[in-house]
């Protein structure tokens, strides 16, 4: 009776270990050490310059910049905002940005700014934990694309007694901040009388922004080589849900979060657009062969060109729907299924019902990537 007893018991354990790995919240994976290779821009140029050129006015190529900046300090130097009756304002000093609120009587440098201004950019101060380590703190206003202050996302925790400037992250918290808005990240080293130890991030000696090497593992060497060495893989070879968990290293992933959470009620995933895609029914039914790896298929790169500014104009991306969504009289030319409308004719805008905007918080206005079906009972 007790190999039965032992067999079940085992089974039991497994499937919570199971239950647990898929359903606990994981922090973002991207992280970039000094372990990491680097190229610069240069040597890729010269087989690829075009895209090298291209990329430079692309938002990824501006994720991160220093507090002193002439951009940074043309959105935010002299602006003031007031919210649940304090007022913040930022204000330079000896060449530096500052922060402060009318009801503390110290300011916050402000040392960098996250985002590319696409949608939102927020200053975070540094400092030192009871460790030594550097963490950051997101200060209460950030610049939003409406050219206004607005409140940060996260921060309204902070507006309890005492009053604060922002939220506080941790050692940890900041490293993936950072690892998400930086080609390189290195790490400081310490000499102890055990040996050289982590002394957490280098932010001295940061690359910031993002460059070939932070989305192709292996550029380095693949120069070295003058291109006989591959890269560590190829974006076409993945397949669709490993593609777009590869940009969710950074703008969040849905096996990240519990199932509780992945709900159309928590309205706060229209900012994490490979979230939406991976739940959304145009991306399950299109990938649903076993392999997928080969194009054409569904995935953020469908709509998106990484290497380009990003597009606004609706009618690019209702081709795209239209690729797939085709008329009858198509469906001998084509390759994809048959996949009709009930409610509009295929001239009609899809995104503007399957894709609309919908805010995130005030001045904070995104697409939502979950595309929804009008008749899905689980809309909002």
């Amino acid at each position: 009776m007790r190999k039965p007893l032992f067999a079940c018991l085992a089974l039991l354990l497994i499937a919570g270990v199971l239950y647990a790995f898929h359903t606990r919240q994981r922090p973002p994976l991207a992280v970039v050490t000094a372990g990491t290779l680097r190229v610069k821009a240069r040597s890729c140029s010269e087989c690829h310059l075009q895209i090298v050129e291209n990329f430079q006015s692309a938002p990824h190529s501006r994720t991160l910049h220093r507090g002193t900046a002439p951009i940074v300090k043309s959105r935010f130097l002299n602006k003031e905002a007031t919210i649940d009756g304090r007022t913040f304002r930022f204000f330079e000093q000896e060449n530096e940005l500052w922060f402060r609120a009318d009801d503390l009587d110290y300011a916050r440098r402000v040392d960098w700014v996250f985002g590319s201004g696409e949608h939102a950019m927020t200053p975070v101060s540094i400092d030192k934990d009871p460790d030594g380590l550097d963490r950051l703190t997101q200060l209460q206003l950030s610049w939003y694309a409406d050219d206004q202050l607005h409140p940060t996302p996260g921060t309204a925790r902070t507006a309890t007694v005492p009053p604060r400037l922002g939220r506080t992250a941790n050692a940890d918290e900041t490293e993936r901040c950072f690892g998400c808005h930086v080609s390189w990240l290195p790490r400081k080293r310490k000499v102890d009388p055990a040996g050289a130890a982590a002394a957490g991030i280098d932010l001295k000696n940061l690359v910031p922004n993002l460059d070939c090497s932070r989305c192709h593992s292996g550029a380095a060497a693949h120069a070295a080589s003058d291109g006989s060495e591959p890269l560590d893989f190829s974006w076409s070879h993945l397949t669709a849900i490993e593609s777009i968990n590869r940009c969710g290293e950074c703008h969040r992933r849905a096996d990240e979060m519990t199932p509780e959470e992945l709900t159309p009620e928590h309205s706060h995933l229209v900012r994490f657009a490979p979230v939406g895609i991976a739940l959304s029914p145009c991306f399950q039914e299109a990938n649903s062969e076993a392999g997928q790896k080969h194009y054409p298929r569904f995935d953020c790169m469908s709509c998106h060109d990484p290497h380009l500014p990003t597009r606004s104009d609706p009618e690019f991306f209702n081709a795209t729907c239209r690729e797939c969504h085709t008329t009858q009289a198509r469906q001998s030319e084509s390759r994809t299924p048959h996949i009709s409308c009930s409610e509009q004719p295929l001239t009609a805008s899809c995104i503007e019902c399957h894709m609309p905007k919908k805010a995130a918080g005030e001045g904070l206005e995104f697409t939502d990537h979950w595309i929804r079906r009008t008749h899905d009972k689980r809309d909002p």
